[in-house]
């Protein structure tokens, strides 16, 4: 494993014996010989996956190449440039290098939000209460504190034409109150939610993240997607709720409607993303980067990832910024 930009890197082995359930879900949804690693100290294991893509000149085929678990890092990052902050076994720190397809290439930002989705799926499944807070933060359902946030990162082409892409994720596990970096962040434990390991997570993760990966790559290649078979959510259709005897008509219908469906519709994605997305109520405000703020209500999630907020003066169309949800601060959700 190549070392971080500032040569940081501490101890880097296989994550194997430490993590053996996260190396057992990355052969179940990885390429052969996906390795996971894991090192002790490391300056971003976001950098130090960028630069294995650069050195090792791609992969011949897509897929998840392999995963970066750190137990700290002196220079964590999240959107936008912010530090990220964590202490040595209170968070996950994890990062997955993926090699994506040029047919996703137009839908980059769905990798994205595939991850985000996949880390609300996972803690939801270890017992956690979250949604997703526009774009890609995780927050706890009745408050909205923030306790996970994604960063997906596009590294370069390679000869086969496939898009290395970091994608990092940041989950507070056990911090206690006085270790969270704001008022408004929160933890597994001080939400009040079961504190699982860092394998138990990172496994779980990796299961939800392959299923959504492979719906939205089956969904750009194909035109036409395989969200049933991937375990996405499946948007319903119109034909759903007809009589029978309507079926040849609408089959034909429906169809045509799919291949004229973005991927982020066809492979689940964006149907999922709309259910569990706490950015859609009322009393957000929105900061876009050098220009005004925006308040109103969070309306929906388009298939660009864009978010449509209702206000005073019409729906605004945003594409960047970071989302303030109102009366979010509790000591305690899980109790």
């Amino acid at each position: 494993m190549p070392a971080g930009k500032k040569a940081e890197v501490s101890n880097v082995h296989s994550g194997n014996v430490l993590f053996p359930r996260t190396a057992s879900a990355l052969g179940e949804v990885g390429l052969p010989g996906a390795a996971l690693l894991h090192t002790d100290l490391t300056t971003s294991t976001q950098d130090d996956l960028a630069e294995l893509w650069l050195s090792s000149g791609g992969m011949p085929a897509p897929g998840l190449v392999c995963g970066l678990i750190a137990d700290e890092q002196s220079d964590g990052r999240g959107r936008m440039g912010r530090s990220w902050f964590a202490t040595k076994d209170g968070s996950l720190l994890f990062s997955v290098l993926i090699a994506v397809p040029e047919s996703v290439r137009a839908e980059l930002s769905w990798v994205t939000f595939a991850g985000a989705l996949a880390a609300r799926a996972a803690l939801e499944k270890l017992g956690a209460n979250v949604a997703i807070s526009w774009p890609n933060d995780i927050v706890t359902r009745l408050h909205a504190a923030k306790l996970a946030g994604l960063l997906g990162e596009v590294v370069s082409t390679d000869a086969a034409g496939n898009i290395g892409v970091v994608l990092g994720v940041g989950i507070n596990l056990g911090l206690r109150a006085e270790e969270l970096p704001t008022p408004t962040s929160a933890s597994l434990a001080t939400a009040g939610f079961p504190v699982p390991s860092r394998d138990e997570v990172a496994a779980a993760y990796l299961r939800e993240l392959g299923a959504r990966l492979a719906a939205l790559m089956s969904a750009c290649e194909s035109g036409i997607g395989n969200a049933a078979a991937s375990g996405a959510v499946v948007p319903e259709t119109r034909a759903c709720h007809l009589e029978a005897s309507d079926a040849e008509a609408t089959d034909a219908e429906a169809s045509a409607a799919e291949r004229s469906a973005s991927a982020a519709e066809r492979s689940g994605l964006l149907a999922e993303l709309n259910a569990t997305c706490a950015t859609l109520r009322e009393g957000i405000t929105v900061n876009r980067p050098r220009d005004t703020p925006v308040h109103g209500r969070g309306v929906q999630i388009l298939a660009d990832g864009a978010l449509v907020v209702a206000t005073t003066a019409g729906d605004v169309r945003i594409s960047t910024g970071e989302v303030s949800l109102l009366g979010r601060v509790a000591p305690s959700e899980g109790k």
